[in-house]
């Protein structure tokens, strides 16, 4: 078994050497370069893995990294009116080529949900408590185009379930 947690390390690892996480597009400043978001191709679903890093190894070190990418993901929150929309695939705040926004798994509200709700319950973080309560409305829907977990009312579905076991919320019931 310390096989596969050794491999996940090495793992982990190269994902920080190969990238630098210092170096993320900041939606926040004037930083043009386009980056993907969310649980598929985004920061969110490395987060998760860092998250689990964290848990299995007992290493912070790893978390506050994937809080890092988890937080990348979150500035690119779209709003319409001063409403939340959701987060899209890829996203560039100089030539606003941001996709459409999506509440889906693999990249939309309901992959970033999915790591932030870990991430705020493993370390009873308040402020990501807050942030999930203002996301959380995205994934409250009755239909969607698709059926399917990645792309589809399933994946929606599948967070709603992770909200609530984690927070005890019945609205995502």
């Amino acid at each position: 078994h310390t096989r596969f947690l050794d491999d996940a390390v090495a793992i982990a690892g190269r994902i920080v050497e190969q990238s630098d996480l210092a170096e993320l597009p900041d939606s926040s400043k004037n930083d043009d370069r386009e980056v993907a978001v969310g649980l598929g191709y985004g920061g969110s679903g490395v987060a998760l893995f860092f998250l689990y890093l964290t848990i299995a190894t007992g290493n912070d070190d790893w978390a506050t990294k994937g809080r890092s990418l988890l937080h990348s993901d979150l500035r690119h929150a779209r709003w319409n009116l001063g409403r939340f929309i959701g987060f899209p695939e890829r996203a560039s705040k100089i030539r606003k080529t941001a996709s459409v926004a999506s509440c889906y798994l693999s990249s939309g509200t309901s992959g970033v949900l999915s790591s932030l709700v870990r991430y705020a319950y493993f370390f009873e973080s308040a402020d990501d408590f807050t942030l999930l309560s203002r996301y959380a409305t995205d994934i409250m829907k009755k239909y969607t185009a698709f059926p399917q977990l990645n792309i589809g009312l399933a994946g929606v579905g599948n967070t709603a379930l992770d909200i609530f076991q984690f927070t005890g919320d019945s609205r995502f019931l």
